[in-house]
């Protein structure tokens, strides 16, 4: 089937994908983690934390409270931000920051639309993306309401649905959503735990103003 959609073309080049998301990550742009024995999903763990990125069908996916003790964690704060959100020629930038001068802070213009949620689920996105999986657990903090709903609140419906809301439309950035899902759910697979927390934005947390200082510079 492949081959005929490639036959007749100069080097062409076959992709092996693990699900569907990530098939359709790589044909919009994003970058697909290549597979490796680290990578390769895996049948869902019948154990499930409370804090574990892997959720039950019809259940909420848990958003922990405040961490006391982060000591143990990796935290790394995300932001988008877009000049002209809901307006004409509006432009979207994604931030991400580790710390003052970290190599891996990020400051990259949103692809596609130009939205400021759509930013915002991306820069999250983007950490998943370049971040080793490790054993250590990764705490992500941001200021995006939406991004968290759409994980803690509207994911497991939109799931049974077929990624469509109550009324049947198609739900918003549900590329991005689909994708990021399956990055979460095969760190959770790994043994990773991840944390979404929120963070009020422009609080004059050191964090938070580096992710915002990162997408304004994307």
């Amino acid at each position: 089937e492949c081959e005929a959609q490639v036959k007749g073309y100069p080097k062409p080049k076959y992709k092996k994908f693990t699900n569907a998301a990530e098939a359709e990550g790589f044909v919009k742009g994003f970058v697909v983690p290549a597979p490796s024995a680290s990578n390769i999903l895996e049948k869902p763990s019948l154990r499930l934390t409370e804090t574990s990125s892997t959720y039950d069908k019809g259940k909420k996916r848990a958003i922990s409270p405040d961490l006391e003790d982060e000591s143990g964690w990796d935290v790394v704060y995300s932001d988008g931000a877009c000049k002209g959100n809901g307006k004409a020629d509006p432009i979207a930038g994604v931030g991400v920051w580790w710390g003052v001068d970290d190599p891996r802070n990020i400051a990259e213009r949103c692809p596609g639309d130009q939205t400021n949620n759509r930013a915002e689920l991306i820069a999250i996105l983007r950490i998943l993306e370049t971040t080793p999986r490790t054993k250590k657990p990764l705490l992500i903090k941001s200021d995006s309401q939406y991004s968290i709903k759409c994980f803690r609140d509207w994911l497991p419906n939109w799931r049974k649905n077929g990624w469509k809301k109550s009324d049947g439309e198609s739900i918003k950035n549900g590329d991005i959503i689909r994708y990021l899902s399956a990055h979460l759910d095969a760190r959770a697979r790994f043994g990773q735990k991840i944390r979404l927390q929120y963070v009020k934005g422009h609080s004059g947390e050191q964090g938070n103003d580096g992710a915002d200082a990162q997408a304004n510079l994307g």
